[in-house]
Order: C-alpha cells, then sequence, then structure tokens
C-alpha cells in the first residue's frame, strides 16, 4: 500500500496476535441448525487487534488456544467429544466441525485462550435425517419463489 505524499513506496502491516474481540466466526448467525451424525463446519478468522487477518501456520493447533464449551440444553449435560478443528492455512481460516450424534437443541461457547470470541456464542438445533429432508425441502421451495 502507498500512503499518498510518503516517501515509501511499499508499507507492509504485520498483525499481530489474534484478539477474541476481533476473532470470529464469517456468515456467524445466532442459532445453527445441523443434522444429527453429520459433519457442520463454522469457519473462523483470525484478526488482531487494530482488525488485521492474521496467517495460519501449517502446523497450528486450534485446541491448544481455542476451547468450546458445548452443553445439550435439555440435560444440561456439557459435550466433549462432538467437534473437531480443520486447520486451513491456504484460506487463512479454521474450521470447527460439529458432529452432534443425537438431535436435540444444544448452546456453544467458543473461546480464544479463556476470552469468548465476538461472536462466539450460538444456539445448535440438531434434527435428525428426515427433519431435515423435509426442512431442505421446504426451504428449496421457498427459494424458488
Amino acid at each position: 500500500a502507498h500512503i499518498r505524499g510518503s516517501p515509501f513506496t511499499d508499507i507492509y502491516f504485520l498483525p499481530t496476535n489474534p484478539s477474541p474481540q476481533e476473532t470470529g466466526f464469517i456468515n456467524y448467525c445466532s442459532t445453527v441448525i445441523c443434522t444429527e451424525k453429520t459433519p457442520h463446519a463454522l469457519f473462523i478468522k483470525l484478526r488482531d487487534k487494530y482488525g488485521n487477518l492474521c496467517p495460519i501456520s501449517q502446523n497450528f493447533d486450534a485446541s491448544d488456544d481455542f476451547s468450546v464449551d458445548l452443553v445439550e440444553m435439555s440435560s444440561g449435560k456439557p459435550i466433549h467429544s462432538a467437534f473437531y478443528w480443520d486447520i486451513q492455512p491456504n484460506l487463512s481460516r479454521i474450521a470447527l466441525v460439529l458432529k452432534l450424534d443425537k438431535e436435540g437443541l444444544y448452546s456453544a461457547v467458543v473461546s480464544y485462550r479463556g476470552s469468548s470470541l465476538k461472536n462466539g456464542e450460538f444456539s445448535i438445533i440438531v434434527l435428525n435425517s428426515t427433519e431435515s429432508a423435509l426442512v431442505q425441502k421446504h426451504s428449496s421451495k421457498k427459494s424458488q419463489t
């Protein structure tokens, strides 16, 4: 980038460490709807305190810095093994892949180094395959009209 009137022709900004107040989900929605036993990816872009995109190295381990508190709403039980991380350094993003085995309503809070992401709290509705097919059918009819 060149700043007009500046004697410097190229200025490169190096991002600082990721900030949970700026880091968040792409295409955020407060309610996520997915199908039981089917992976559902939610994408995170790491940003520093100035909003600059942070690069992700190939050997980045999201489980070292990120945590997910996932709770089944009906029982209040924490769910520990219903997600995994997929690092996509070439796209500068991290995928939180949810795979819940039981239909129901869940709440999730995603944190970076102990602080909740700027849009890290959301609800999850898990449908069985029949309900999911019905929703897909009705939503595709609506989009065609």
